[in-house]
């Protein structure tokens, strides 16, 4: 007794089965591919605009050419065209308070004054990908950040 009667019928089976579903398979691998890219330039676009409003926070009389030469010279993958970098002033705040210190003869006062300075760093990449252009939505994905820095100048009013 035969297992297969029809055996010969049977082997193109295998074949069409793998034409159905080659192409999800192969959209799939596309997708993984373009979404670690963006997932790269994302990380990459956060990390350049943390490291500027860090390096402003520590160093706030650096212009914005030093800025941006100090976060192109340490974040890997932000060279090329396809990377920008704008700063923008955020504003300037300012407090006054009065401190009170003991000395040994007694009491003394001092008002004081805080002045606060903001700057925001927008980070942006733009990256070619695969799959927008199959569904007509164009052939680029842009990653952008914004990171707010602040530094502080505290001094004594006389």
């Amino acid at each position: 007794m035969k297992r297969f009667p029809n055996c010969h019928r049977c082997g193109g089976q295998s074949l069409v089965e793998f034409v159905l579903c080659a192409p999800l398979l192969i959209i799939m691998l596309f997708a993984l591919l373009d979404g670690s890219a963006y997932y790269r330039s994302a990380m990459c676009v956060r990390t350049a605009a943390t490291e500027a409003a860090t390096f402003y926070t520590k160093r706030p009389d650096a212009s914005d050419a030093d800025v941006k030469a100090h976060v192109l010279a340490c974040v890997k993958g932000t060279e090329g065209i396809e990377f920008s970098f704008s700063t923008e002033d955020a504003g300037t705040a300012e407090s006054d308070y009065t401190m009170r210190v003991k000395q040994s003869s007694g009491w003394k006062t001092a008002d004081v004054k805080t002045v606060t300075k903001s700057k925001a760093f927008t980070c942006k990449k733009t990256i070619k990908t695969f799959l927008p252009s199959l569904f007509g939505k164009g052939n680029t994905a842009t990653a952008t950040a914004t990171v707010v820095g602040s530094s502080s100048e505290e001094g004594v009013l006389r």
